[in-house]
């Protein structure tokens, strides 16, 4: 039988210290035996907590989820190869539950492993571990260094690196600058793809249009015949006018 929200929350508050530890730790790793089942067939165990979390206003319960987060971050900065190898679904939950919960502040463990770069080669869901962990630091501000994402942005050992450390650059707000300095890496990832209309109306969109089209015109000179036709094809995409005047073939016969 189903489990309401309501039920579920009673039963996660009934939990000591310990008793959460221990279930958190189970629903990340797929054997949790309190809620197999949640308001019909719950699959998706990050979401699943994060939903939880959110739900439970009791202060004290709050602190002691985010203590237990934390504590698991820390806890797989000394997993070995092999380890990483054999609890990859685990690894992409909890950096799912990571990047869910916007109270989660203390994130130094997780760069600690960014910048290691250890979880690199390695897969769950048909989903790289690296990127997901990329993705749940580019949530927060206050995640990383500038260099760290302009690296990340260079990676050409995945493409959409470059997507976490856009999005990672744009959160900066004083960071403009440094995003259109390598915007055209960003540009050439995904020249002809939703990526690039996203990325550019997520800018207009914290910006305004004024700012950055004005931007991308400071910077003609450095991008070539492709990248401002994509840039165009991306503004046109999004809904805005195209911000470069180009000479096409047609229009020179």
């Amino acid at each position: 039988m189903a489990l309401s929200k309501q039920e579920v929350i009673d039963k996660i508050l009934s939990f000591d210290y310990q008793g959460l530890a221990q279930w958190i730790e189970s629903r990340l790793h797929g054997d949790d035996g309190y809620f197999p089942i949640y308001e019909g067939y719950e699959t998706n165990l990050s979401k699943f907590l994060s939903e939880s979390f959110h739900h439970i206003k009791e202060k004290n319960f709050r602190e002691n989820f985010l203590e237990i987060l934390y504590d698991l971050t820390i806890d797989l900065w000394g997993y070995t190869e092999d380890k990483v190898k054999e609890n990859q679904e685990y690894i992409y939950e909890l950096l799912s539950l990571c990047g869910r919960i916007e109270k989660f502040k203390r994130k130094n463990a997780l760069y600690r492993i960014a910048r290691s770069g250890k979880l690199k080669g390695f897969s769950a869901y048909n989903r790289d571990l690296h990127l997901m962990l990329l993705r749940a630091l580019a949530s927060y501000q206050s995640a990383g260094d500038c260099d760290f994402w302009i690296e990340q942005m260079k990676d050409d050992s995945n493409k959409y690196y470059a997507n976490a450390a856009f999005y990672a650059l744009l959160n900066r707000k004083y960071r403009l600058d440094i995003l259109f300095q390598h915007i055209n890496i960003f540009i050439d990832r995904f020249k002809g793809e939703i990526d690039l209309v996203w990325g550019i109306r997520a800018l207009i969109e914290d910006y305004g249009k004024e700012e950055i089209l004005n931007r991308f015109k400071k910077i003609e000179t450095k991008l070539s015949q492709q990248q401002k036709e994509a840039v165009n094809h991306a503004l046109i995409e999004a809904d805005y006018e195209p911000v470069y005047k180009l000479r096409t073939v047609e229009s020179l016969l």
